[in-house]
Parts: C-alpha cells; sequence; structure tokens
C-alpha cells in the first residue's frame, strides 16, 4: 500500500507547479505488533528511523521499520 501511495504521488501532476516538476515521497512503514515493542513511543521512534533510512537510501522510497 505505501509503495502504491508513493508511485500515485509521483505520477500525480499538481496544479500550481512549474511544468517538469516532480514530487516525490519517502516513507517509513511499520506493523504492530510485529515489532515487539513495548509502548506506542518506541513504535513511532522505529517508523521515524525507517522514514530517515529512506530519505538517506536516495529518498522516493519505502522502508519498513525493524
Amino acid at each position: 500500500t505505501a509503495e502504491r501511495i508513493r508511485e500515485s504521488i509521483g505520477d500525480y501532476i499538481f496544479s500550481g507547479l512549474p511544468p517538469k516538476t516532480y514530487v516525490t515521497m519517502s516513507i517509513g512503514v511499520g506493523t504492530y505488533p510485529d515489532l515487539k515493542v513495548t509502548d506506542k513511543l518506541e513504535f513511532i521512534k522505529r517508523i521515524d528511523q525507517a522514514l530517515y533510512q529512506a530519505k538517506g537510501e536516495g529518498k522516493n522510497r519505502v522502508c519498513m521499520a525493524v
């Protein structure tokens, strides 16, 4: 689902932007309770780390929290 959202954003033509302007996004994804976290703050922290991993790997991608 996250990958489909990312692709849809990349394919969408946003009005008001200059021609040939592309919008991309990076997404951090996690599933609960699979991460075996003990509280919601730890869950959010791991997803945030996945987001920064996606950005660090070149942006415009989806990374799963571990």
